[in-house]
């Protein structure tokens, strides 16, 4: 490794420490010819001399295996290295000092189990010089890559001097030990260090006849390195032939990063002698030890002094006596307490250090396992408090004497034992740690690790959170180069049950310089607490997976399946749920033997306590349907709980127990649902509901300090991605001829969030809001009484936990669901109260605006709906006689076949807010469009009498300017909503055979079409159609606590509106759509047509030029950006082609219009400016594509921007070219 190792990208400086083959090498000796079995007895002699000799100009050939772990920035880091050398003795002095040259041949290493990129070899060098009996006497490196940086530390001798034995001046044997004190050397770089030497034994490797020594080694000082292990000497040569070694302290890198290291060496090939020419090992000590090549005459060469008798043939050794390895009683007999439980663990705390063992049956290994991460403590930013961190499955198996922690690959599976061997070999299993046996106990068949670090450790990867990355699960995060802090990592505590070990760590991330935090308190620090939940995960024989079907919204698993090649989908979905059994199997009504318990946190304010409660008892009704009494029991967690009692959570982090906990956020609301699931077979093991306090703070105020009204034309439907799609798939048909149905298929799927990911309570806030604003204009006061205001809160509250409680069952949204009621129903009291105000708590649902004046009408779902009760009955319905998941197949397709039944549509994340209206955010009713007309009439009318009600005597202008931008941006949704009708299309998950089936595909009625774009014209084109009264302006006023005022400009807000509305209707999305379902109409239908759309439009847009008026400046906006859209559909590509020709039709047609319109002598001078702009606009549109049109090698793009935009444009493109130029 004559490169530097860095875990960071190459083009980066290298900052970590080398470590260079040659070093391993002579670190750790080199020579393994595997050609018998490791122990032979060989020799008569009981004891020999050991003494490293060699004849000058031998070679040998050795390999080496390493692996360094380190930390950087709290991620763990392990680097394997394999290499080989190539060792040549050099000179042999005649003092006996043998001299060894050490070149790289080959390099290659891997970060994390990634192979790093292939790099030359740089053939370095390192020499070393030993003495007879092992002391170094020389040392030395050349470096041929001069940009590596220099050995600082002086690692490679220190790591030198670490591996070689020094040989006593006397005979050794079996069980001989002696030891070695180092004096530091300045010059050649080591330390002060001690040694303790123990021959094993005589080994026989190969031909090679060796003493097995093993070494303790341990520098003086500060950064002192450590190492222990064992080498294979040749008893003839003294020259290592094989070794083991590991080692502590290594200095890696100029930060202070301390790394821990395994070396392996081994000699391949030659030796320090001729093959023929080996010498005799010594029994006794030789009158000279240096030597030459047999024929060198050379004046001054040395030679071997001998005598008759010195040496003689080893034939037979002493075998060695087998040590004693320590049992685990004995390994942790002193100062160890143990904690029996799940897994017995054994622990000691002593002087600052905290040991833990865990004592593992042998016939627990292999068993398939959970290791779940929550956080128990949050820091509001990077972690909330409750948020799972990960889940780990693994098991725990024995390999090469190790017990790894292994990651199965069960996403691969095959029945077939003959496939399945296929399936093992192509999808390997992962390894994220390997624990030495410290000990075994033969009677018990059990083995002992060390864990002391798996809990303080980041296994889970929860610095990703803090080190500004992602964390595993839901995506969540965080942010701003925190690295953990070992040093303030601590476990706090363990508890230890029969089925389950909990353990809570104290974690430290931490950060330089003076970064800024809201939350914390100091922007340095963040402390965080993690509770680790260790279970063995149920056997497969105790439950039985679900298979899923897409007609129902269920949360799913699954894996491929390689047994079947005829199966179209090879993927096999199983639903997640809980695991519920009767207690009496015969009864038509039964609790379950575990039903579902949450647990309210104590920390819930008491007078929301009942509502909580409610919003998770509301679901037993649906499992009452398939025979379930009491399947969902609440129980309130005490205000001061016993942390020794085993039945009742302290924490609500602890996953023993299922729990709804309620945080804060400085400016938040939010509530999440988070469940752990068996991933091999969907089986819900546990779950939590965090709940922010935002939920019941934003029924009263909207802390939404600024709103930009245009983006609700974007929603769901964003107007560039729309175009840059289309521009894709209309590049793919010009590049191919033709797109295959996977192109169009691919590009026309909704670009989704992760389906587990819920926003509900967060996007709700202002619908919240836009209710209470509702509700206060009915009263004299402004202002909702006390009673009234908590009865509107329970609500919301039990709207929004019941839906996160529905997600808890496994129950994923259902967008659709909000079409089960006409809006008079949703006025009826006895309809709210069985059936809520839709279909199903999993949809979104808008404040029922319907309910106003309407006596004990919901305003939100205070009972589940006709779709959660069928969706229970999928995935909950006992079926006894089935024991597989094949079983259940043709009762499950009995109940999925009901899908066409009122209440029973299903429609998820993955096509919700786009072409399909229906399946949409925070809609309402059958006739969608009209509840979009009343929510705009309500949003004017509350805008219209916002100042009589807001702000209070005594309070500041911005909680009227507040309240302002959430009822414009409400009447703004509204009008944004209407476009998606306008080339709209339905979609069903009907299966053929169904009840009631529905086409997969069908356009909204044109009538629902023509309906929509009126509605437009009306509130957002119409020349009165902005509902700000102008006495407003004067009240708008900036967040007095804030930096720097807002302007307020009304005119460029407003405009914005009107702005993107076109842009949305004029869309290259829109304009597609309409003359696809213009085309797939029948005979007798009457569609909305692409000229429709221009004429309606445009016809309001110039409504001034027929009435000879003059337009006002938010009406010359508009047309001016009419104006623009027009020329952007005509002459940019990626559009309908009728659409564009349509717009040139448009664009001649104006220009007709305006020549008699800027005559007109009795309007105002802005307006014939406006008329005679636009004309000149359009007519250069106009030339533009004259001149697009000739024949030439291409137009200049100057020429093109002064025919559009003047000369001005010209230059100012000009000027942009110079400034680009010069960059």
């Amino acid at each position: 490794m004559n490169k530097t190792v860095s875990p960071f990208p190459a083009n980066r400086k290298r900052t970590a420490l080398r470590i260079s083959s040659a070093v391993l090498t002579l670190m750790l000796g080199g020579g393994f010819v595997p050609t018998q079995s490791p122990r032979a007895a060989f020799a008569a002699a009981d004891k020999f001399y050991l003494v490293y000799r060699a004849e000058a100009g031998q070679v040998k050939k050795t390999k080496a295996d390493a692996t360094i772990k380190f930390e950087v920035a709290g991620q763990a880091i392990t680097m394997d290295y394999k290499g080989t050398s190539k060792v040549t003795y050099a000179k042999v002095s005649p003092n006996g000092d043998v001299t060894l040259e050490d070149k790289t041949e080959s390099e290659e290493y891997t970060v994390n189990g990634a192979k790093a990129p292939a790099e030359e070899v740089n053939d370095d060098t390192s020499t070393v010089t030993l003495k007879p009996n092992g002391e170094i006497s020389g040392y030395k490196e050349e470096k041929k890559d001069k940009d590596d940086e220099s050995d600082d530390v002086h690692l490679g001798v220190r790591l030198q001097a670490a591996s070689t034995p020094i040989f006593p001046a006397k005979t050794v044997g079996t069980g001989d030990k002696w030891s070695h004190d180092y004096k530091a050397s300045t010059e050649l770089g080591t330390r002060d260090a001690h040694a303790d030497f123990e021959l094993i034994g005589f080994e026989k490797i190969g031909e090679v006849n060796t003493a097995k020594i093993k070494i303790t080694y341990a520098e003086s000082g500060s950064d002192a390195i450590a190492m222990k292990g064992t080498v294979y000497v040749d008893v003839a040569t003294g020259d290592p032939v094989r070794d083991d070694f590991e080692a502590t302290g290594i200095p890696f890198g100029p930060d202070g990063t301390k790394a821990t290291g395994t070396f392996h060496d081994e000699r391949t090939d030659g030796g320090p002698y001729a093959a023929n020419k080996s010498p005799q090992p010594l029994t006794e000590a030789p009158k000279a030890v240096a030597t030459a090549k047999a024929d060198d005459k050379k004046p001054g060469a040395a030679t071997v002094v001998t005598k008759p008798g010195e040496t003689k043939p080893i034939e037979a050794a002493k075998p060695p006596e087998p040590k004693k390895d320590k049992t685990i009683d004995e390994t942790v007999k002193e100062g160890f307490t143990k904690i029996p439980g799940l897994v017995t663990l054994y622990r000691k705390k002593e002087a600052g250090k905290d040991t833990i063992y865990a004592e593992l049956p042998e016939d627990q290994l292999g068993k398939m396992m959970m290791l779940q991460a929550t956080a128990s403590t949050g820091t509001a930013e990077q972690i909330v408090a409750g948020d799972p961190i990960n889940d780990i499955v693994f098991k725990l198996e024995k390999i090469d004497d190790r017990i790894f922690f292994t990651i199965p690959n069960f996403f691969y599976r095959a029945a077939n034992p003959e496939i399945a061997k296929s399936v093992r070999r192509s999808f390997a299993d992962g390894y994220l740690q390997a624990f030495k046996i410290e000990a075994k106990q033969a009677e018990r068949k059990s083995v002992l690790i060390d864990i002391s670090d798996l809990f303080r450790g980041d296994l889970a990867q929860i610095s990703a959170a803090f080190a500004g990355g992602t964390s595993p699960f839901l995506g969540m995060s965080g942010g701003g180069g925190f690295g953990m802090d070992r040093d303030k990592t601590f476990i706090k505590e363990m508890k230890n049950f029969p089925e389950n070990l909990v353990v809570s760590t104290q974690y430290h991330f931490q950060r330089g310089g003076r970064g800024f935090s809201a939350t914390l308190a100091d922007s340095r620090s963040a402390p965080i607490t993690v509770v680790y939940n260790l279970s063995v995960l149920p056997g497969t024989t105790d439950y039985t997976p679900r298979l899923s079907d897409d007609r129902i919204g269920y949360f799913e698993t699954g894996f491929q399946s390689f047994d079947d090649d005829a199966k179209r989908d090879q993927l096999t979905r199983y639903i997640l749920r809980w695991d519920l059994k009767k207690k009496d199997p015969n009864a038509a009504l039964s609790e379950p033997v575990k039903p579902i318990t949450f647990w309210l946190d104590n920390a819930i304010p008491k007078e929301y306590r009942p509502a909580f409660e409610k919003a998770f008892l509301i679901w037993n009704s649906a499992f009452e349907k398939v025979g379930f009494k009491n399947a969902i029991v609440v129980k309130q967690m005490p205000d001061n709980p016993d942390p020794k009692d085993p039945n009742t959570p302290s924490d609500t982090a602890d996953m023993r127990f299922n729990c709804i906990r309620y945080v804060h956020s400085p400016d938040n609301a939010y509530a999440v649902a988070l469940f752990r699931t068996n991933p091999m077979t969907g089986q819900i093991l546990n779950a939590s509901i965090t709940v922010d306090a935002g939920i019941v703070r934003f029924t009263k105020v909207e802390h939404q300090k600024e709103v930009d009204p245009a983006q609700a034309f974007a929603y769901g439907a964003g107007i560039p991605q729309e175009e840059e799609r289309l521009r894709q798939k209309l590049a793919a048909n010009t590049q191919s001829g033709g797109a295959s149905f996977s192109t169009f298929s691919g590009l026309a799927k909704h670009n989704h969030a992760d389906p587990r990911s819920c926003s509900l309570a967060h996007e709700a806030k202002t619908q919240a809001h836009f209710g209470y604003h509702a509700l206060a204009a009915q009263s004299a006061t402004g202002t909702l009484s006390p009673t009234d205001m908590k009865a509107y809160t329970d609500q919301f509250i039990i709207e929004v936990v019941g839906h996160e409680f529905g997600h808890i069952l496994g129950l994923r949204h259902n967008f659709i669901a909000s079409k089960e009621y006409t809006l008079a129903q949703l006025g009826d009291k006895a309809t709210t109260d069985k059936g809520g105000i839709g279909a199903s708590l999993m949809d979104y649902n808008a404040f029922n605006i319907a309910a106003l004046n309407k006596k004990g009408a919901a305003y939100y779902s205070t009972n589940i709906g006709t779709y959660d009760r069928w969706a229970v009955e999928y995935g909950y319905t006992p079926i006894p006689a089935a024991k597989t998941p094949d079983d259940e197949k043709f009762a499950l397709a009995q109940i999925a076949k009901q899908s066409g039944r009122p209440g029973h549509a299903y429609l998820s994340d993955e096509v919700a807010d786009s072409f399909d209206p229906d399946v949409a955010r925070f809609d309402m009713g059958k006739d969608n469009l009209e509840y979009q007309k009343q929510a705009m009439n309500l949003s004017r009318k509350l805008l219209s009498t916002l100042d009589r009600r807001v702000p209070k005597n005594g309070e500041s202008y911005w909680e009227f300017t507040q309240d302002f931008n959430t009822l414009l941006g409400m009447y703004a949704r509204g009008a944004g909503f209407a476009t998606r009708f306008i080339g709209g299309q339905n979609i069903s998950h009907s299966h053929r055979g169904d009840m009631n089936e529905k086409p997969a595909l069908s356009t909204v009625s044109a009538d629902t079409q023509r309906q929509a774009l009126a509605m437009l014209v009306t509130n957002v084109f119409a020349p009165d159609a902005m509902p700000v009264p102008k006495r407003y302006y004067s009240k708008l006023a900036s967040d007095p606590t804030g930096f720097g005022a807002d302007e307020v400009p009304m005119l460029d807000r407003l405009s914005s509106i009107q702005r993107t509305a076109l842009s949305r209707l004029f869309s290259a999305t829109m304009l597609s759509r309409i003359a696809n379902n213009e085309y797939k109409a029948a005979a007798k239908e009457k569609p909305v047509t692409l000229p429709y759309l221009f004429q309606t439009v445009g016809s309001n847009v110039w409504a001034e030029i027929p009435a000879k008026t003059d337009v006002n400046p938010l009406r010359r906006n508009l047309q001016r950006a009419y104006v623009d859209r027009m020329i952007d559909v005509a002459l940019k590509g990626g559009v309908n082609a009728d659409a564009q020709m349509l717009a040139w039709n448009e664009l001649r047609g104006m220009k007709t219009k305006l020549v008699t319109a800027k005559a007109v002598p009795t309007l105002d001078t802005y307006t014939r400016a406006h008329y005679a702009d636009s004309f000149d606009k359009i007519n250069r549109a106009l030339d533009a594509r004259i001149t697009l049109g000739q024949a030439s090698s291409g137009p200049n793009i100057n020429d093109l921007l002064s025919l559009l935009m003047g000369k001005t444009a010209q230059d100012g493109a000009t000027a942009a070219a110079q400034t680009e130029s010069n960059i």
